[in-house]
């Protein structure tokens, strides 16, 4: 059919206060928040997403001009490209539904769908352990075989995947990731996941 673009989105700014009737001197931190989903920009075949938080403290702001990292926590923001139904590629950082425990990946992932069944892989990186940040250091690379029953009255998932994420030039994990989602009934889902180490630190 016709591609038809929609887009849809939020922006929301809080504040807190913490007052105290103690030494401690007031404080007031601000969070602001982007959301946006832009499904067939111009009714083309891509895509983009983002969810983004920037938070700080009022007179604290040395701590953001160090690193925005310690500020601003990029979740979601990736470009989506959709040859046809059946293939998406998307580019930049992305938690991919089939492999959702391992969390937010930078880089490049395609999947391809069979019918019931899909395959897909992934390269790039994953985010800082401490500010969420990009890391270039962290490469991680894998792929994946899935199953995909879902019709009008129930859901069905399970997709298992090979998975090897680096610390520079050593192997961090070599790892298979087992997932598996349901609707046990009418609005009531499980979701399981565990994953099986095929790689051993050797510590000397």
């Amino acid at each position: 059919g016709e591609l038809k673009q929609h887009i849809s989105g939020s922006v929301s700014v809080n504040s807190y206060s913490d007052l105290s009737d103690t030494p401690a001197a007031n404080s007031q931190r601000f969070r602001y928040t982007l959301s946006l989903d832009a499904r067939n920009i111009a009714n083309s075949k891509f895509s983009f997403e983002t969810y983004a938080s920037f938070r700080h403290k009022l007179g604290d702001w040395d701590v953001v001009k160090s690193d925005i990292f310690n500020a601003l926590k990029i979740f979601n923001l990736a470009v989506i490209y959709d040859p046809n139904k059946s293939t998406r590629i998307s580019l930049g950082r992305r938690i991919n539904p089939r492999l959702s425990n391992i969390g937010a990946a930078d880089g490049l992932q395609i999947e391809k769908s069979f019918g019931k069944f899909m395959m897909g892989a992934l390269a790039g990186t994953r985010p800082d352990y401490a500010d969420y940040g990009f890391n270039t250091n962290l490469l991680q690379f894998g792929g994946y075989l899935g199953l995909n029953t879902k019709n009008s009255k129930t859901f069905s998932e399970t997709s298992v995947a090979f998975m090897q994420q680096m610390n520079g030039s050593n192997i961090d994990r070599r790892f298979i990731y087992f997932q598996h989602s349901n609707s046990i009934a009418k609005n009531l889902y499980f979701i399981g996941t565990f994953e099986v180490d095929l790689y051993q630190l050797k510590v000397d």
